[in-house]
This record gives structure tokens, sequence and C-alpha cells, in this order.
């Protein structure tokens, strides 16, 4: 056997091991299941020792790819980084390996990268490559989960835009294959990416039509319409409801086998719907419970810890040790990448220097995370921003509409698309809409703004937001 490691028995066989495969990747990035887990560890430990006997490097790489995997799944973070830093060696010794194969290794490594060590930028490359892989494959089982995480990912990046494409590819393939339980993770990236573009009502619908499916694991419904559903209602105000969609899934059994970032994620959302529920006692268990988690040593559970003890903070009335973690949750995001992370920071920051009585400065920090939300299409966070910066300066409460910026609505969407950088064939698949119906949009929304390019428009969106709502944009044709 040479360094290729193309012969001898895959590490996986036909529809079942596809399966186990399947299920595992769910497991790691979704609603974890602990026995997956651990039959995937076990599966991938056997597999890697098979395969260095037999010098089979592609084999090798894929059983470490899948342990690296696994491990963060089990909040064995610094063994998920060993296992991932061999596999990408071992891979890049096999250029030439199957597509099927190197598929394979990608998405493991991506789990890797966004479940286990909160490499978003990583992880965003990693599935956009298993997926164009996948999708050439007509395989929904692998393509699915790879779309959806990848929806995800791409969301907490700031890149919206590209977050609502996938996550309709996702959630279509699902359709077409007629499989509820890719269809569950599907929804779950939808939902999500639906609350952080403020569409509240949309994201509660999907996560409605979430739980009306066939369960295929231990309360997994219920767990991916909590950490999908549930930050569009707080973020929409309403942490009551939100604490009850929490309720179910956030007891410490109903916590212990669930994937880091997901555990995480909603242990930060029990802190943050315990500091709008004005109960400080359960927003610091909350916190303490967060802060013990393996994945807050990663720079997206950094931030996203920072940001949690920020309000705390901000609570507890100490706006200095609030500021202090704002920042430092905004340096994580940026080392991440997490554009939404960075500017909810930001606003944690502008909120501490409103409490250390310097109106200035906190009007500056709204006014910073303002622009950034708008830009990336985060209504919620853009409206939290304005609303404060507006309460410091005085401005007027209000949210500026499409005739506010010189467009239509249908314009507005468009153009807060292209500025995610969305193409124009993502674009008219989103809407459903064709190309040349985007391309006719497109051209007035240069002319609107004065513009020839699509790379000036977000700057131009952002220069547009921070005037005054009463005064339009220029035209220029």
């Amino acid at each position: 056997m040479g360094q290729g490691g193309f012969e001898g028995s895959a590490p996986r066989a036909g529809d079942a091991g596809r399966s186990r495969l399947a299920r595992a990747l769910r497991g790691a990035c979704g609603a974890a299941c602990a026995d997956d887990l651990q039959l995937a560890r076990a599966v991938a430990s056997d597999t890697l020792a098979a395969a260095r006997a037999r010098g089979a490097t592609l084999h090798a790489a894929i059983a470490q790819a899948t342990l690296a995997a696994t491990l963060g799944a089990l909040d064995d973070v610094e063994g998920a980084r060993r296992h991932r830093s061999s596999a990408t060696a071992l891979l890049a010794r096999v250029p030439g390996a199957p597509p099927a194969e190197r598929m394979e290794a990608l998405l493991w490594l991506g789990v890797a990268d966004w479940a286990a060590l909160g490499d978003v930028r990583a992880a965003r490359d990693r599935f956009a490559r298993a997926a164009v892989i996948a999708r050439d494959d007509e395989d929904a089982a692998i393509a699915v989960p790879a779309l959806a995480i990848r929806a995800h990912a791409s969301a907490v990046a700031g890149d919206l835009g590209s977050a609502a494409t996938t996550a309709a590819a996702a959630v279509d393939a699902a359709r077409r294959a007629d499989a509820p339980d890719l269809l569950a993770l599907a929804l779950a990236a939808d939902a999500w990416q639906l609350g952080a573009r403020g569409e509240t009502a949309a994201a509660v619908a999907v996560g409605d039509e979430l739980l009306a499916l066939p369960d295929h694991g231990p309360h997994e419904l219920t767990v991916l319409a909590a950490w999908s559903a549930a930050p569009a209602l707080l973020d929409a105000g309403d942490a009551a409801r939100c604490a009850e969609l929490l309720a179910p899934v956030t007891s410490v059994e109903r916590l212990a086998p669930l994937a880091p970032r997901t555990r995480a994620l909603l242990l930060e959302l029990r802190v943050r719907v315990a500091v709008a529920l004005d109960d400080g006692d359960d927003a610091r268990r909350q916190l303490a419970a967060l802060q013990a988690q393996a994945f807050v040593q990663t720079p997206l559970g950094i931030a996203s810890s920072c940001c949690a003890a920020a309000e705390v903070a901000l609570h507890d009335d100490r706006p200095a040790n609030a500021e202090a973690l704002a920042n430092d949750a905004a340096d994580a995001a940026r080392d991440a990448p997490s554009r939404l992370l960075e500017i909810r920071a930001t606003v944690l920051a502008g909120h501490a220097q409103a409490a250390l009585a310097a109106p200035d400065v906190a009007a500056e920090r709204f006014a910073e995370a303002e622009a950034a939300a708008r830009a990336a299409g985060a209504l919620p966070l853009a409206q939290e921003a304005a609303r404060h910066r507006r309460a410091l300066t005085g401005g007027a409460d209000a949210w500026p509409s499409a005739a506010d910026y010189g467009l239509t609505v249908r314009q507005l969407e468009i153009a807060r698309l292209v500025a995610s950088g969305s193409t124009n064939r993502e674009v008219a698949e989103l809407l459903g809409i064709s190309d040349h119906t985007v391309n006719t949009h497109l051209r007035a929304i240069f002319r609107r703004f004065g513009v020839s390019r699509r790379r000036e428009l977000g700057a131009a969106l952002q220069e547009a937001a921070t005037r005054d709502a009463a005064t339009p944009p220029r035209a220029t044709g």
C-alpha cells in the first residue's frame, strides 16, 4: 500500500456507513446524541489503527478528522485540535483523493473547526467545498448537513445574504430528498438566520414546522427549535416566550449530552433571558455553567461567554467590568471571526460607556454598531443600537424605511443582500424572482447611490444609514 491510501477497505461501508456519518454529523453540530458520538469515536479509533497498519494515508486522514470532530463534541478540545492538525497534514499528502473520500474528510474537519474549535473562517471554507462535491454526487445525506452548518456559520460571521441563500438550498435539498431528519437540521439553520435578519415571525413559523416533524433522537427537535428560534424571540423583546422555549432543553440532564457549541449557545441564551427578566441570581448561575464549558477556550466561545458576562456585569451595576468584558468579546469575535458577536459586543460597550457617564463615547459605540449591523442586514442589532444612539443624541427613535434610502422595499432588500456578498443568481433564488429582474433593480440602486461596483454598495448603505432619516441619499441619475 503506497502513500496514496486508495487501496484496501474504506473506513465506512455503503448506505449503513453513510447513514452513520450523517447521524454523527447532525449530532456533532446540532442536537447531539451521546451514543452516536461515542460510536463515531470508537469506529474512527479502530479505523485509524487499521489504516496505520496498512499504510493507508487517506483512510488515516479521514479517521483522524472524525476523531477531531467527535472528541471536540465530547469536550476534549485539545484532542480535537491535535487530531485536526494531523488529519490536515495527512490529507495534504493525497491531493488526488477521490471526491467522496475528500468530501468526508472535509466534513469532519469542518465539524472540528466549527463545533469544537470555534474557527468560523476555516469551517465555512471546508463546508463550502464539501457541499459542492456532495451536490455533484446528489448525496442529500451529506449535502444537507454541510449546507445547513455552512449557513449557520455564515450568519455568525455576519454574511447574512449568503446564510439566507445557503439555508434555502439546504431546506430545498432536504425536501426533495423527503428526509425529515435532514429537514430538521436545515430548518434550524433557516430559523437562525431569519432571526438574525429580524424576521421574527418567519423564524418562529419555521421553528413550529420543525417541532411538527417526526423526532429522530432524544429531544432533538426541541433542542434544534430552542437554539434556532429562541434568539429571534429574545431579540424581538419577548424574553418570556423565549424562556418557555428554552425551558424543556436547558435542565442539567438535558444539556449534558449536547455538543459543546450547542450547549454553550443555549447557556448563553439562558444568561440573556435571565438578564432580560431581571433575574440576577439565575443569570449568574447560567453564566457559571457557561464558563465551565470547554468550548469557551475557543475564540468563538470566548466572545460568546464574554458577551454574556458583560450583560451580567451591566445588570449588577459594574460598568467598568462590563466595558472590559465587552472589549475582550470584540477582540475574540474578530479572531473567530464572528461579525454578529463583534457587533453585539460593541453595543454592550456602548451601554457600559453610558453607565460610566461618557455619553459621547457611548453614542460613538452605538453608531459604529448600528452601521455595521445595517450593512450586514442584522436588523435587530441595528435597531437596538439606533434606539440607544438616538436616546443619547436626542434624535427620533425611528427605523429608516426604504423610502428614507430613496429606494423601493424590494430594491432595499436586494441592495442589502448584494452588499452582504450574494450574487445576482443567489438573490434571484432567495426572493423568487428572475436574474433579469435582479439586474434591473441593481442598476437602479447603483444610480441612486452614485456607485458603479458591487463592493462600493456596502459603504454607500452604511453612509446613508448614518444620516438623519429625513435626508435621503442623493440622486445621481
